[in-house]
């Protein structure tokens, strides 16, 4: 379950890595022309932010399966080997109940625009429900991850099983130092 959810996570991490190029290459298209022909036909300014919000939330996700979400680790270092699955757990379900309250509250925002039928105040007048809702989905799969790494940990660290606890949410690089304390 948990390499699936790394593999999404991964595909929608390049999705949005792929929006952040585009974005940069409709933006150096525009300062091109606008030099050239005195015209920006593509409206980067716009389109680049709601790519480099599409690109967040799409990336959060793989920012859990990676391990690469930020946590205070002098007490993990501190604590014996055996703690440290218990501090990995406490640090995903800590994240979890973040994940989707940012989640529920981009949901609402998307739902108000939708019924107000919000459009962006540029030329490009865009229905806003788009960019929100693909910032809404990649928030939702960020919650949907972090709650099922929660769960995968849990269950591998009432089983004993440090070492999958470990590949799940422990910090890289800190798990060799780990079984010099004993694990």
């Amino acid at each position: 379950m948990i390499a699936l959810l790394a593999s999404v996570s991964r595909l929608l991490a390049r999705v949005g890595g792929a929006l952040m190029a585009l974005a940069a290459l409709l933006i150096g298209l525009d300062v091109v022309l606008r030099n050239a022909a005195n015209v920006a036909p593509f409206h980067s300014f716009e389109l680049s932010r709601y790519a480099f919000g599409a690109s967040l939330a799409l990336g959060l996700a793989f920012a859990v399966t990676e391990r690469a979400h930020i946590r205070l680790d002098i007490l993990h270092r501190l604590l014996p080997g055996r703690a440290h699955g218990v501090l990995d757990v406490l640090a995903l379900a800590a994240l979890t109940p973040v994940a989707a309250a940012f989640a529920w509250y981009a949901w609402d925002v998307t739902r108000e625009s939708l019924r107000l039928g919000a459009v962006s105040n540029t030329p490009l007048a865009l229905p806003m429900v788009v960019p929100q809702s693909v910032f809404a989905l990649g928030l939702t799969w960020f919650g949907f991850v972090a709650g099922m790494s929660t769960l995968a940990a849990l269950v591998a660290l009432l089983r004993g099983d440090a070492a999958q606890v470990d590949r799940i949410g422990g910090i890289p690089g800190l798990s060799a130092e780990a079984g010099d304390l004993g694990r």
